[in-house]
């Protein structure tokens, strides 16, 4: 199928570029591995229906996260459940890890994971683009459909949050 405006990618070009980035994304807005691939399918549908409304003044990055955030939030009202199961893993260091290092690594991203999960979808999405995926909140706002400082709100108190995790006495 060509298209009439020369600046808007081929639906080919945004698949092969951003699948795993949609995956990644789904996964950090706390859809589980297992629906994942369905997600991230309908994601690419929605896409191709929806290409000849892309604007090229965002980017596309910015554009399939949106779809990505709708989606994901369709999924769980049909559902009638939130997404909570986010996972992090941990980063290769440089430096030979100790037992205990290891131990206390493990336990660190325990808490994180607790944390994130424990955090409302929006502050959750709003705080993983941000913080791990680095996306700029304007970005991130006109994708959930919401004002700039209820964006700017909901990353504070979710920082919040998982300072607060941090900061009380870990479990014995």
């Amino acid at each position: 199928m060509s298209r009439a405006d020369p600046d808007t990618p081929q639906f080919e070009q945004i698949f092969a570029e951003n699948v795993d980035y949609v995956w990644r994304v789904l996964g950090h807005l706390g859809v589980p591995a297992r629906d994942r691939d369905d997600l991230v399918q309908e994601v690419f549908l929605v896409v191709h229906r929806k290409l000849s409304d892309y604007e090229p003044r965002a980017s596309v990055r910015s554009w399939l996260w949106a779809i990505a955030w709708r989606v994901m939030m369709a999924s769980a009202r049909k559902a009638r459940r939130a997404p909570i199961a986010v996972g992090f893993e941990p980063q290769p260091v440089s430096e030979e890890p100790t037992p205990e290092r290891t131990a206390a690594d493990r336990q660190a991203l325990r808490r994180l994971d607790e944390a994130v999960a424990a955090l409302s979808p929006a502050q959750r999405a709003i705080f993983l683009m941000h913080e791990v995926e680095g996306m700029p909140m304007r970005a991130i706002v006109e994708g959930m459909g919401c004002p700039l400082q209820t964006g700017y709100s909901r990353l504070r108190l979710a920082r919040a949050k998982v300072r607060e995790a941090f900061t009380e006495a870990p479990d014995a």
